[in-house]
Parts: structure tokens; sequence; C-alpha cells
């Protein structure tokens, strides 16, 4: 019974999460790597 209880909120948890990300998403934020510059790239490979 526990189980299913714990379940059941780990499921809410995650749809929380993937909300406020849609949220922060549309507000504006940036989640992930930042994208790298083709000119520092070249630089450090020596190029």
């Amino acid at each position: 019974m526990l189980a299913t209880v714990a379940d059941c909120e780990r499921h809410l948890i995650v749809e929380r999460v993937y909300a406020n990300i849609a949220a922060a998403r549309e507000g504006g934020a940036r989640f992930g790597r930042p994208l790298s510059d083709p000119v520092v790239t070249a630089d450090k490979l020596g190029s």
C-alpha cells in the first residue's frame, strides 16, 4: 500500500518538475550546455 502511494507521489513530483521547466523556458530561461563559439574552438584547436 505504501509503495503505491510513493509511486503516485513520485509521478506528481515529476509532473511538477516538467511544468516548472516549461514555465521557465517560456520565461526565457536556457538549459543545458552553452553554445560554443566557433572562433574560440578553432583557436583552441590551433587551426
